[in-house]
């Protein structure tokens, strides 16, 4: 199901994990809700062994509110998708997941042209449950957040 087949090395680089995970939404999420969106974010940083991965996405008119400023249900699309893709690139077996719960609190604002950062954390992964928490923070200020959240997924088991 996914295009991950196997977890990251210890010395990956952060270029190759943008690599894989552009591959990855450019193929998996193509035809998805949300893939123009998704296919515009970066892999900006990586930790192989905390299973934290930064992505990275320029805000653009399509992503507004009336306000003008990053919608919170972009924000939860992007929270939900980055968050899957963390745990699908970290724990390949468990990408076959849906959604149990997925909570945010909006903190801050940003807006067209700005760059966000969403620093995903694999927390824990289960038999049949996984645990992932994110925050968007302004881009390369990591205390400047603007939506902070965590995310459970019920893992399904194939079918033998």
């Amino acid at each position: 199901m996914s295009t991950f087949t196997k977890p990251p090395r210890a010395d990956m680089t952060v270029a190759e994990a943008d690599e894989a995970m552009r591959h990855h939404y450019r193929t998996f999420y193509a035809s998805c809700y949300g893939a123009p969106i998704m296919q515009t974010m970066r892999a900006t940083g990586l930790d192989v062994a905390a299973k934290t991965v930064v992505l990275t996405f320029p805000v653009t008119d399509t992503m507004l509110n009336p306000v003008g400023t990053l919608h919170g249900g972009a924000i939860v699309m992007i929270a939900d998708t980055a968050t899957s893709t963390a745990l699908g690139f970290f724990e390949p077996a468990a990408f076959a997941s849906v959604t149990v719960d997925l909570t945010c609190q909006f903190i801050g604002a940003s807006r067209p042209g700005d760059l966000v950062d969403v620093r995903c954390v694999v927390t824990k992964v289960g038999k049949s449950m996984a645990y992932m928490r994110f925050d968007f923070t302004e881009h390369g200020k990591p205390d400047k957040v603007l939506a902070s959240g965590v995310h459970t997924k019920f893992v399904l088991k194939p079918k033998m």
